[in-house]
């Protein structure tokens, strides 16, 4: 087998419009853009060398990357809410040094904004995400505050003897 290859947007996450996002079962705010491109499909190809080396398939070995958001209008609320690890009192700049990013991650789902929220069909449902930098904020006092957000996305380590499992596109199952 070959050496694993990074594929461009294989995954097809093209989003149109404003969007919600749901963060750790709360609503925490919407984004006019949300920025796929940095996640990218990672394959590794099967080749067999007494046909001239050539590729037969490939396996998917999971997604690498980050997930680009710019939330908009943020309160005290989202910042507690993606804040790593946070439970109470003031937000941490920083999580203590040897913070696993894993065990802090959560369920995260975009769904478009001119959707009635109980529709789900276009919903983009992550079983493990984290915030990068959950404390950046960029503000003027004169336009609407933007908080930009990179987000790491896992697949859930319960489903990896069956394959990784990093979400799906629809209705989540409950």
């Amino acid at each position: 087998m070959a050496e694993a290859e990074i594929y461009e947007d294989p995954l097809h996450l093209t989003f149109s419009g404003p969007q919600k996002i749901k963060f750790n079962g709360a609503w925490i705010g919407w984004c006019k853009e949300v920025d796929p491109t940095n996640l990218k499909l990672i394959l590794k190809e099967i080749r067999v060398p007494v046909l001239g080396n050539i590729v037969v398939d490939h396996v998917v070995l999971g997604i690498e990357g980050l997930l680009n958001l710019d939330l908009q209008e943020p309160v005290l609320d989202l910042a507690q809410k993606l804040a790593w690890g946070w439970t109470s009192g003031n937000v941490p700049l920083s999580p203590r040094g040897g913070t696993r990013l894993y065990p802090v991650a959560k369920a995260m789902i975009i769904h478009p904004r001119e959707l009635a929220d109980s529709v789900t069909t276009h919903d983009r449902n992550f079983l493990k995400a984290v915030a990068l930098c959950p404390w950046l904020l960029k503000r003027d006092g004169e336009q609407v505050d933007h908080w930009p957000q990179q987000f790491f996305i896992y697949p859930n380590m319960a489903d990896l003897a069956t394959g990784a499992n990093y979400g799906d596109i629809g209705t989540p199952a409950t």
